[in-house]
């Protein structure tokens, strides 16, 4: 029988559905398979299975892909070698000599399994006091892992750590330098990279096996934080990016420009959203905007006789992305604690500005196990009943910083902090 029960466990824990492949999860919209079953609640001392401390600075999300975890980090080699905590600063370290690398960490323990070096150099550019030098996270697919630090390249590895090619598309000028985020999206063997800045900005594709660039597309835009989605619609899948003043859609298979929103306050952070066949796309950077774009109708300019179903200009979300399921659209006010519930096809209020008792958000919300988990920097998280009445369920703290989208994983969750992992389970 004991044997049984850890052939059962090993399943659970390889199998397709245990797995959280990029910091959006396994459908890629922030929800949770079906089966998971996180903890209520949890602290420094209740339902931690184990805790870690991370070698390095970075605001990427950790990734889960069978009995291994997988995240990013920048190493600021100067306070490495005076021996100190390199990841807690208080914010990017300065412009001294960093070390970019990809880790795995055994999902049962936290022992570090491997790590790989990419690059050691100097960043041109020092970030926001909020982020890193690696924010940009992980993506798995099939047997292949994507790591994008900006600036500092594009690389694809192996599962055991081996780079096995890697792109230098030079150096990103962001606005007031507040530094990189773009997570780039992966499908259908293609990776499609988000590079919008001060210069010249552009959307390329690349070939996940082989590293042949695919497409090049110019970007009349500025710089933006936002990761791309990859969506099929119909016959074609597109590739959909935010953008300052718009939102725009590209043939995966040719980079051509397939529609544009236009309506997009500046420099978007979030990411968009599908789900049901929506689009939701939104801001809160001078000026708030809420959109709700059909993918199957949105043609040419995009407006309400071609694919713009709803919109709204109140309540936006800046940091954070927003996440949908049973007909609902989650989401928070700017980076905020406060919640607003809406009904996606049609954006119908169920509640909107219900408060959660949290200060700054900018992790992004999940939805796991019939509840929508919110974490703060300041450590807490608050746990929401999902539905149309708001109802807090619990709050929980940990001794840390939290930037990062957390990943939730059977019974699970593994919340990356400025300076260490936590893998949260009962028991």
């Amino acid at each position: 029988m004991l044997h049984l029960a850890a052939a059962l466990a090993l399943t659970a824990l390889t199998s397709p559905q245990a797995e959280w492949p990029t910091w959006r999860g396994p459908t890629e919209n922030g929800v949770a398979a079906r089966d998971a079953r996180p903890p209520l609640e949890w602290s420094e001392t209740k339902n931690v299975r184990w805790k870690v401390e991370l070698p390095g600075l970075g605001n990427s999300s950790p990734i889960v892909a069978g009995p291994y975890v997988y995240l990013t980090a920048a190493i600021d080699l100067a306070a490495l070698e005076a021996d100190k905590l390199v990841s807690a600063q208080p914010g990017p370290p300065d412009l001294t000599p960093q070390r970019f690398v990809v880790l795995a960490l055994e999902r049962a323990s936290g022992k570090l399994v491997w790590q790989t070096v990419l690059k050691e150099e100097t960043p041109h550019e020092k970030g926001h006091v909020t982020g890193s030098h690696a924010s940009a996270s992980l993506t798995k697919s099939g047997e292949r892992l994507v790591a994008f630090f900006g600036s500092r390249g594009l690389y694809v590895l192996d599962l055991a750590g081996q780079v096995l090619w890697s792109k230098d598309l030079g150096d990103m000028s962001t606005l007031a330098t507040f530094g990189e985020a773009s997570t780039p999206a992966v499908r259908d063997g293609t990776i499609v990279v988000q590079w919008d800045h001060e210069g010249p900005s552009f959307v390329v594709a690349f070939e996940l096996e082989s590293g042949k660039e695919r497409w090049r597309t110019e970007r009349k835009t500025d710089s933006s934080w936002g990761s791309p989605v990859i969506a099929p619609v119909g016959k074609s899948v597109q590739a959909i990016l935010t953008g300052s003043d718009a939102t725009r859609a590209y043939d995966l298979a040719t980079g051509a420009e397939l529609w544009s929103c236009a309506g997009m306050s500046k420099n978007p952070v979030n990411s968009p959203l599908v789900q049901d066949g929506l689009l939701l796309v939104m801001n809160n950077y001078q000026g708030e905007v809420i959109q709700a774009i059909e993918l199957a109708t949105a043609r040419g300019p995009v407006d309400e006789e071609h694919g713009l179903v709803w919109s709204a200009r109140r309540g936006a979300s800046y940091v954070p992305t927003p996440v949908a399921d049973d007909g609902r659209l989650y989401f928070l006010r700017d980076s905020i604690g406060v919640l607003n519930c809406v009904s996606l096809a049609t954006g119908e209020e169920h509640y909107l500005g219900e408060r959660l008792g949290l200060k700054d958000v900018h992790a992004s919300p999940i939805l796991a196990g019939g509840r929508l988990y919110v974490t703060s920097r300041e450590g807490q998280t608050v746990v929401v009943r999902a539905g149309d009445e708001f109802e807090i369920l619990a709050t929980s703290m940990l001794e840390d910083v939290f930037d990062a989208t957390p990943a939730f994983v059977g019974s699970e969750i593994y919340q990356r902090g400025r300076s260490f992992l936590y893998c949260l389970a009962e028991g």
